[in-house]
């Protein structure tokens, strides 16, 4: 399949790829492990800066875990890269800069 943007949710379940899109606020992830333990690498969309990591994640086999940030999002200011999906599946939900 492929990551997939939809209103204020982004379905990740490949690496290599990004969100194009600035000043990204990620409000909250869920995460589930897909045949293993299932581990999630985000990092801002910055190219010349290596893409910096700005989050490490695992979730068990089978299992779902909800990580809440609404209170301190998570800023994104290049948009969003998926450095790792490996095993996972995770929708991120997101806000936009003005909305």
């Amino acid at each position: 399949m492929a990551n997939v943007r939809n209103s204020n949710t982004y379905f990740i379940d490949t690496a290599s790829v990004s969100l194009d899109e600035r000043g990204v606020r990620v409000l909250g992830i869920v995460i589930t492990g897909d045949g293993a333990v299932g581990e999630l690498l985000l990092a801002d969309n910055d190219s010349g800066a290596s893409y910096p990591v700005k989050l490490d994640l695992r979730a068990p086999n089978n299992q779902s875990v909800y990580l809440d940030f609404i209170e301190c999002p998570i800023f994104f200011p290049n948009g969003i890269r998926v450095i790792t999906a490996t095993t996972v599946l995770a929708t991120l939900i997101i806000k936009s800069p003005g909305a």
